[in-house]
């Protein structure tokens, strides 16, 4: 079976961008470097499922 890999992290920092929130407020809230999140936003890296889900609710 093929693994399909979806790349989020435009999307989240197009997200994050709209309301108007700085990658390292975002990367404090969240307990991540501000390096750790550029590098998922820039799709260079995958976070856990927990993460994506803190980031999901903080970008609702």
């Amino acid at each position: 079976m093929k693994e399909r890999i979806i790349n989020i992290g435009p999307r989240l920092k197009q997200r994050r961008k709209e309301m108007r929130i700085k990658q390292t407020e975002m990367a404090k809230e969240l307990g991540v470097s501000q390096t750790y999140l550029s590098n998922i936003e820039g799709g260079r890296t995958n976070c856990s499922i927990t993460l994506f889900v803190d980031i999901c609710i903080i970008l609702m």
